[in-house]
């Protein structure tokens, strides 16, 4: 197994929920988009900002196109 045939727009997408839900740092919002750009994935800010989670006490969506 490659690194780059386990890592796919989807993942990325999973890490970014997994870095809002536990309120990571902008340390791993940017080694992401490092990771991305090196896997020739196209991931931007915006798609960081459009990522939202839901929370008990929350009306906002998880939710990543």
């Amino acid at each position: 197994i490659l690194n780059f045939s386990i890592i796919t727009r989807e993942s990325l997408k999973n890490a970014i929920k997994t870095i809002i839900v536990f309120g990571g740092s902008t340390n791993a919002i940017l080694h992401l988009l490092a990771i991305a750009r090196t896997a020739n994935i196209r991931l931007e800010l915006k798609d960081f900002n459009n990522t939202h989670y839901t929370n008990e006490g929350s009306s906002k969506k998880l939710d990543m196109d």
